[in-house]
Protein backbone atom coordinates (compact mmCIF):
# COMPACT_ATOMS: atom_id res chain seq x y z
CA UNK A 1 0.00 0.00 0.00
CA UNK A 2 1.38 3.34 -0.99
CA UNK A 3 -0.67 6.49 -0.91
CA UNK A 4 -0.01 10.08 -1.87
CA UNK A 5 -1.00 11.38 1.55
CA UNK A 6 2.40 11.27 3.21
CA UNK A 7 5.89 9.93 3.46
CA UNK A 8 5.07 7.85 6.54
CA UNK A 9 2.16 5.86 5.07
CA UNK A 10 3.34 2.58 3.52
CA UNK A 11 3.77 -1.14 4.05
CA UNK A 12 6.84 -2.95 2.72
CA UNK A 13 7.77 -6.61 2.93
CA UNK A 14 11.38 -7.70 2.59
CA UNK A 15 13.10 -11.02 3.18
CA UNK A 16 13.55 -10.68 6.96
CA UNK A 17 11.73 -7.45 7.84
CA UNK A 18 8.30 -5.86 7.63
CA UNK A 19 8.14 -2.06 7.47
CA UNK A 20 5.04 -0.02 8.23
CA UNK A 21 4.83 3.76 7.98
CA UNK A 22 3.63 5.19 11.27
CA UNK A 23 0.85 7.26 9.71
CA UNK A 24 -0.97 4.11 8.58
CA UNK A 25 -4.07 3.21 10.52
CA UNK A 26 -4.63 -0.35 11.64
CA UNK A 27 -7.54 -0.48 9.21
CA UNK A 28 -5.20 0.36 6.34
CA UNK A 29 -2.79 -2.36 7.49
CA UNK A 30 -5.66 -4.87 7.58
CA UNK A 31 -6.73 -3.80 4.07
CA UNK A 32 -3.21 -4.15 2.61
CA UNK A 33 -3.71 -7.51 0.91
CA UNK A 34 -0.15 -7.60 -0.39
CA UNK A 35 1.20 -7.29 3.17
CA UNK A 36 1.89 -10.09 5.68
CA UNK A 37 -1.27 -12.14 6.26
CA UNK A 38 0.06 -13.34 9.62
CA UNK A 39 0.67 -9.81 10.88
CA UNK A 40 -2.82 -8.80 9.80
CA UNK A 41 -4.15 -11.75 11.86
CA UNK A 42 -2.10 -10.58 14.86
CA UNK A 43 -3.51 -7.07 14.51
CA UNK A 44 -7.12 -8.26 14.30
CA UNK A 45 -6.85 -10.73 17.19
CA UNK A 46 -4.38 -9.05 19.59
CA UNK A 47 -3.99 -5.33 18.86
CA UNK A 48 -7.55 -4.28 18.04
CA UNK A 49 -8.64 -5.31 21.52
CA UNK A 50 -6.91 -2.19 22.86
CA UNK A 51 -7.34 0.37 20.07
CA UNK A 52 -9.81 1.06 17.31
CA UNK A 53 -9.11 0.32 13.66
CA UNK A 54 -8.88 4.04 12.82
CA UNK A 55 -5.95 4.53 15.23
CA UNK A 56 -2.63 5.28 13.55
CA UNK A 57 0.43 3.31 14.53
CA UNK A 58 2.06 6.64 15.35
CA UNK A 59 -0.57 7.48 17.95
CA UNK A 60 -0.74 3.98 19.38
CA UNK A 61 3.03 3.64 19.77
CA UNK A 62 3.38 7.18 21.18
CA UNK A 63 0.92 6.57 24.01
CA UNK A 64 1.59 2.85 24.57
CA UNK A 65 2.76 1.90 28.05
CA UNK A 66 4.66 -1.18 29.20
CA UNK A 67 1.49 -2.47 30.89
CA UNK A 68 -0.45 -2.63 27.61
CA UNK A 69 -0.97 -6.09 26.13
CA UNK A 70 -0.05 -4.73 22.70
CA UNK A 71 3.39 -3.75 24.07
CA UNK A 72 4.01 -7.40 24.94
CA UNK A 73 2.87 -8.41 21.44
CA UNK A 74 5.26 -5.94 19.81
CA UNK A 75 8.10 -7.12 22.07
CA UNK A 76 7.51 -10.70 20.90
CA UNK A 77 7.58 -9.46 17.31
CA UNK A 78 10.99 -7.86 18.03
CA UNK A 79 9.60 -4.51 16.96
CA UNK A 80 11.84 -1.50 16.42
CA UNK A 81 10.34 1.98 16.23
CA UNK A 82 12.17 4.50 14.05
CA UNK A 83 11.78 8.06 15.31
CA UNK A 84 13.02 11.54 14.62
CA UNK A 85 14.32 13.14 17.81
CA UNK A 86 14.91 16.86 18.21
CA UNK A 87 18.46 17.78 19.20
CA UNK A 88 20.41 21.01 19.41
CA UNK A 89 23.77 21.20 17.65
CA UNK A 90 26.30 24.01 17.55
CA UNK A 91 27.21 25.33 14.13
CA UNK A 92 30.74 26.28 13.12
CA UNK A 93 29.93 29.85 14.06
CA UNK A 94 28.93 28.80 17.57
CA UNK A 95 25.21 29.31 17.12
CA UNK A 96 22.82 26.63 18.27
CA UNK A 97 20.68 24.98 15.62
CA UNK A 98 17.74 22.67 16.24
CA UNK A 99 17.79 19.54 14.06
CA UNK A 100 16.05 16.17 14.00
CA UNK A 101 18.14 13.01 14.11
CA UNK A 102 16.94 9.48 13.39
CA UNK A 103 16.93 7.16 16.38
CA UNK A 104 15.72 3.58 16.75
CA UNK A 105 13.98 2.37 19.90
CA UNK A 106 12.94 -1.12 20.92
CA UNK A 107 9.28 -1.05 21.93
CA UNK A 108 10.14 -1.58 25.59
CA UNK A 109 12.51 1.43 25.47
CA UNK A 110 9.87 3.64 23.86
CA UNK A 111 7.20 2.52 26.35
CA UNK A 112 9.50 3.48 29.23
CA UNK A 113 9.39 7.12 28.12
CA UNK A 114 6.20 8.89 29.29
CA UNK A 115 4.27 10.86 26.62
CA UNK A 116 5.17 14.16 28.31
CA UNK A 117 8.87 13.33 28.01
CA UNK A 118 8.42 12.23 24.37
CA UNK A 119 6.84 15.63 23.71
CA UNK A 120 9.70 17.44 25.45
CA UNK A 121 12.23 15.43 23.42
CA UNK A 122 10.39 16.25 20.20
CA UNK A 123 9.96 12.60 19.27
CA UNK A 124 8.16 11.98 15.98
CA UNK A 125 7.38 8.33 15.28
CA UNK A 126 8.09 7.50 11.64
CA UNK A 127 8.18 3.75 11.12
CA UNK A 128 7.56 0.38 12.74
CA UNK A 129 9.93 -2.43 11.81
CA UNK A 130 9.09 -6.04 12.61
CA UNK A 131 11.12 -9.21 12.42
CA UNK A 132 9.50 -11.41 9.78
CA UNK A 133 10.66 -14.67 11.48
CA UNK A 134 9.17 -13.42 14.77
CA UNK A 135 5.88 -12.62 13.01
CA UNK A 136 5.77 -16.04 11.35
CA UNK A 137 6.50 -17.88 14.62
CA UNK A 138 4.01 -15.83 16.69
CA UNK A 139 1.30 -18.05 18.20
CA UNK A 140 -2.18 -16.57 18.00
Amino acid sequence: MTTGSGDFKYTITQLTKLYIGARCTYEEVLDAEDFSHKFRQIVSSKILGEVTADTTLESHLYYMSAEDASAAVYEKLRAVVVCSVRTVKKTLTGKEKEIFEEKEFKVEELCAIPPEEKNRMGIVIRELRLSKPAVMSFVI
